[in-house]
């Protein structure tokens, strides 16, 4: 579990301006030539950021130790398999990785790779960014803080 860290009433604000699943507007603004340019890759963003693991995911169920290895370290992640991904998007797995790599490239997300729990399947978890527990005058608050709003 992350430590807390003490805020002022004016830096959580900011903060939290930025945090959760929302985008900033300020990001969107500061960053529309490159969504523009990236478009294609923005709503598989979007979704993967809709299906973050948290502290209800089911390590057991799923076959993924997402909470255990991800989320109880402060990481907000997902994963999916390409075959999953591309019949979601309708897209091969050619174009899949290559929306994958872009969003790596423009720092919108991390990758690792994990085995799943009985140790037979390798795929990819995307860390699209980190949550924290911050004291603000007194009382402790959850954020979380996407790697796209940075």
């Amino acid at each position: 579990m992350k430590k807390f860290i003490e805020l002022t009433e004016t830096q959580f604000n900011n903060i939290t301006k930025v945090q959760c699943v929302k985008i900033n507007s300020n990001t969107i603004k500061t960053k529309l030539n490159t969504l523009l340019e990236h478009h294609e890759v923005f709503l598989f963003y979007i979704w993967l950021t809709a299906n973050i693991a948290r502290e209800e995911w089911n390590d057991e169920s799923t076959n993924f130790s997402l909470r255990e290895q991800y989320y109880s370290k402060g990481f907000l992640v997902c994963t999916f398999s390409l075959k999953v991904l591309a019949n979601m998007f309708k897209m091969d797995r050619t174009d899949i990785l290559n929306n994958i790599k872009k969003m790596e490239k423009l720092g919108w997300i991390k990758i690792e790779q994990i085995k799943s729990n009985d140790n037979f399947k390798l795929q990819n978890v995307y860390i699209l960014g980190e949550w924290k527990i911050v004291v603000v005058n007194g009382k402790k608050e959850y954020i979380e803080i996407l790697y796209f709003n940075n």
